[in-house]
C-alpha cells in the first residue's frame, strides 16, 4: 500500500473526517453521536455544522419541560389533596427563573 504523502495527508484528512461526520450523523447509532459531541476538537465542529440549534430542537425541547411540569403539577396535586395541605396557590405554581443560572 502506498503512503499517503506530506501534502496529501492533510487534504485526505480535511476532506475524509467531514465525510465520516456526515454518515455518523445521518446513519450512525446515537451512540457514535454522542460520542463525538464529547472530542474535544471534533464536538463543537460537529455540534455546529451537524446538529444546529433548530426550531424544532426548541419546540420539542419545550414541549418535553411543559409535559414534565404539567405531571409533577398534578402529582403534587393529588399528595397534597389527600394529605390535608393546602394546594399551592397560582403564584407558587409559576416556576422560579432568577436564581436557575447562578452558581
Amino acid at each position: 500500500m502506498q503512503k499517503v504523502g506530506v501534502v496529501a495527508g492533510p487534504i485526505v484528512l480535511v476532506l475524509l473526517v467531514p465525510l465520516i461526520l456526515f454518515f455518523v450523523s445521518h446513519l450512525g447509532k446515537p451512540e457514535a453521536d454522542d460520542f463525538i459531541l464529547q472530542l474535544p476538537l471534533l464536538g463543537p465542529l460537529y455540534e455546529q455544522f451537524f446538529r444546529p440549534i433548530t426550531y424544532y430542537r426548541i419546540d420539542t425541547s419545550e414541549m418535553f419541560q411543559q409535559a414534565v411540569r404539567k405531571v409533577v403539577m398534578d402529582v403534587i396535586d393529588q399528595v397534597t389533596e389527600g394529605g390535608g395541605v393546602r394546594p399551592f396557590t397560582e403564584l407558587e405554581r409559576k416556576p422560579v427563573m432568577r436564581d436557575f443560572f447562578k452558581k
